[in-house]
Protein backbone atom coordinates (compact mmCIF):
# COMPACT_ATOMS: atom_id res chain seq x y z
CA UNK A 1 0.00 0.00 0.00
CA UNK A 2 1.33 3.41 -0.95
CA UNK A 3 2.29 5.60 2.01
CA UNK A 4 -0.36 8.27 1.37
CA UNK A 5 -3.11 5.62 1.17
CA UNK A 6 -2.15 4.39 4.65
CA UNK A 7 -2.09 7.99 5.91
CA UNK A 8 -5.56 8.65 4.46
CA UNK A 9 -7.00 5.48 5.99
CA UNK A 10 -5.39 6.32 9.35
CA UNK A 11 -6.85 9.85 9.34
CA UNK A 12 -10.31 8.66 8.26
CA UNK A 13 -10.32 5.87 10.83
CA UNK A 14 -9.43 8.31 13.63
CA UNK A 15 -12.29 10.65 12.68
CA UNK A 16 -14.76 7.78 12.23
CA UNK A 17 -13.71 5.90 15.37
CA UNK A 18 -12.85 2.75 13.43
CA UNK A 19 -9.79 0.61 12.78
CA UNK A 20 -7.74 1.51 9.67
CA UNK A 21 -8.30 -1.98 8.23
CA UNK A 22 -12.07 -1.33 8.29
CA UNK A 23 -11.71 1.64 5.91
CA UNK A 24 -12.29 0.70 2.27
CA UNK A 25 -12.28 2.86 -0.84
CA UNK A 26 -16.00 2.27 -1.45
CA UNK A 27 -17.09 3.91 1.81
CA UNK A 28 -18.95 7.21 1.59
CA UNK A 29 -17.85 9.77 4.18
CA UNK A 30 -21.34 10.94 5.10
CA UNK A 31 -23.49 7.84 4.58
CA UNK A 32 -21.14 5.06 5.69
CA UNK A 33 -18.72 6.79 8.08
CA UNK A 34 -21.02 9.49 9.51
CA UNK A 35 -18.41 12.17 8.82
CA UNK A 36 -19.67 15.65 8.03
CA UNK A 37 -18.21 18.22 5.66
CA UNK A 38 -16.16 19.83 8.43
CA UNK A 39 -14.50 16.55 9.41
CA UNK A 40 -13.72 15.71 5.77
CA UNK A 41 -12.29 19.22 5.31
CA UNK A 42 -10.04 18.69 8.35
CA UNK A 43 -8.77 15.39 6.88
CA UNK A 44 -8.07 17.14 3.57
CA UNK A 45 -6.26 20.00 5.30
CA UNK A 46 -4.00 17.55 7.12
CA UNK A 47 -3.20 15.83 3.83
CA UNK A 48 -2.50 19.16 2.12
CA UNK A 49 -0.05 20.08 4.86
CA UNK A 50 1.59 16.64 5.01
CA UNK A 51 2.19 16.40 1.26
CA UNK A 52 2.35 20.09 0.25
CA UNK A 53 -0.54 19.71 -2.19
CA UNK A 54 -3.70 21.66 -2.98
CA UNK A 55 -6.99 19.74 -2.95
CA UNK A 56 -9.24 22.81 -3.15
CA UNK A 57 -10.33 22.12 -6.75
CA UNK A 58 -11.55 18.62 -5.94
CA UNK A 59 -13.14 19.27 -2.52
CA UNK A 60 -16.70 19.50 -3.84
CA UNK A 61 -16.38 16.23 -5.79
CA UNK A 62 -15.03 14.01 -3.03
CA UNK A 63 -17.67 11.77 -1.45
CA UNK A 64 -15.82 8.49 -0.90
CA UNK A 65 -12.50 7.38 0.54
CA UNK A 66 -11.50 6.19 -2.94
CA UNK A 67 -12.20 9.61 -4.47
CA UNK A 68 -9.99 11.21 -1.82
CA UNK A 69 -7.20 8.72 -2.56
CA UNK A 70 -7.50 9.51 -6.27
CA UNK A 71 -7.43 13.27 -5.64
CA UNK A 72 -4.28 12.97 -3.52
CA UNK A 73 -2.65 10.68 -6.08
CA UNK A 74 -3.35 13.13 -8.92
CA UNK A 75 -2.08 16.06 -6.85
CA UNK A 76 1.17 14.25 -6.15
CA UNK A 77 1.89 13.55 -9.85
Amino acid sequence: MVNYVKKIKDLVSQKAGMEPNEISEELYFEDDLNLGALEVAEIMEELEEAYSIDLSESKADIETVGELITAVSESLE
